[in-house]
């Protein structure tokens, strides 16, 4: 047995940080998940910065304003286009660049840990719709939510 683990040695330790990061990641989708569906969530206007592909996966980079601070986050590409016209490009950033910097959609947080916030495309805040930065609310605003798509179509 200890010359097994001896020559294994590597493919041991190898195996034991990849199960370590996979536990890792999920342990946290858990607290996100426990957060977002059990805790006390509102919703705010965020701004998307940036749009790109790193470490596998396409990210959306927004602000937020939090208890008057600004808070930068970042969400998976995925997670926010879902039920959006956006789901069909997330692959393409020139194209989602073009499409979201500057825009401004309605971002859900976990009051008791703000780092858990998503950002929802499928909700984009009206141009004419009048706020205060940082204000909140349980459910994002039907008056707020802009009639048209990006492509000018009804919803």
């Amino acid at each position: 047995m200890k010359d097994f683990l001896i020559k294994n040695s590597i493919t041991i330790i190898a195996f034991s940080v990849i199960f370590g990061f996979i536990f890792y990641g999920y342990t946290i989708h858990l607290e996100k998940k426990k957060y977002f569906d059990e805790g006390e969530t509102l919703y705010t206007v965020g701004e998307v910065v940036n749009y790109n592909y790193a470490k596998k996966s396409y990210n959306v980079y927004y602000t937020y304003m939090r208890n008057g601070n600004l808070i930068n986050d970042i969400s998976s590409a995925d997670n926010a286009a879902n039920n959006s016209v956006y789901r069909k490009h997330i692959s393409n950033v020139d194209k989602m660049k073009n499409l979201l910097i500057g825009k401004k959609f309605f971002v859900k947080f976990n009051v008791e840990k703000p780092k858990y916030a998503e950002i929802y495309f499928n909700l984009p805040v009206h141009e004419e719709f009048q706020y205060e930065e940082g204000q909140t609310w349980k459910k994002p605003l039907k008056r707020a939510v802009a009639k048209l798509d990006v492509y000018g179509n009804y919803r």
